[in-house]
């Protein structure tokens, strides 16, 4: 099948490059094709939907890097969504909170790419990633995600929209996300900064083996 791997960043997307040999090739038994999205709920929309109008992939498996809101999870960790919702999203009662009106509570993941990339050996795991335009950076703000989604594993800025645009596109879809950064564990911005960046400056080239082994033990059909 066509494996379409949506990616937000610049330095994520270079990552998947190298792996991959490309902007498009075979891993295991699928042909996957590269897409650079941008940051953000409205450029993550936007690019999955121009990807599905002029690929038609069979499926579309969102990845780049998160942060932990769990405190389970370490650094380097794989979160698989098994949901998405917005963190940052309220419209009102009835709904829920992450709930835009007329849309699902929570998007989940397709049972059978969920439960494959559950199945591949290493630091994986499964659960609920929050999606919303903020980047985290303090312990407070993760407080109030937290609160708000107790289930909650994993921060980030783009997942749920590309998966809500693939519930209107009926395209199946995962989120694979890496931790880069656990705002709990730093005391101030600056040192969340440094956690950050320490990420990509000595551990993040390595932490991407880790999607490759996921793609390439995704099945040949759902």
């Amino acid at each position: 099948m066509k494996v379409g791997v949506i990616i937000p960043m610049d330095s994520e997307y270079r990552q998947m490059q190298q792996l991959l040999g490309g902007d498009a090739g075979v891993l295991g038994a699928n042909d996957v094709v590269l897409c650079r999205c941008g940051i953000g709920k409205v450029n993550a929309a936007l690019g999955a939907q121009r990807f599905i109008n002029e690929h038609h992939p069979d499926c579309i498996i969102n990845t780049g890097v998160a942060g932990g809101i769990d405190c389970g999870l370490r650094v380097m960790d794989v979160v698989v969504a098994q949901e998405c919702v917005y963190h940052d999203v309220w419209c009102g009662e009835p709904n829920a909170k992450g709930q835009v009106q007329g849309m699902p509570e929570r998007y989940p993941s397709n049972d059978t790419l969920f439960r494959c990339a559950l199945s591949v050996e290493g630091p994986i795991k499964g659960g609920l990633i929050c999606t919303g335009d903020q980047f985290i950076t303090n312990e407070d703000a993760l407080k109030v995600i937290k609160n708000n989604f107790p289930s909650g594993l994993a921060v980030d800025m783009e997942s749920c929209a590309i998966a809500h645009t693939c519930y209107v596109n009926k395209v199946p879809f995962l989120a694979v996300r890496i931790i880069s950064d656990i705002p709990s564990e730093a005391k101030t911005a600056e040192d969340h900064k440094i956690q950050y960046d320490n990420f990509w400056a000595t551990i993040g080239d390595n932490s991407f083996v880790n999607i490759k082994r996921l793609l390439e033990a995704l099945p040949q059909n759902l």
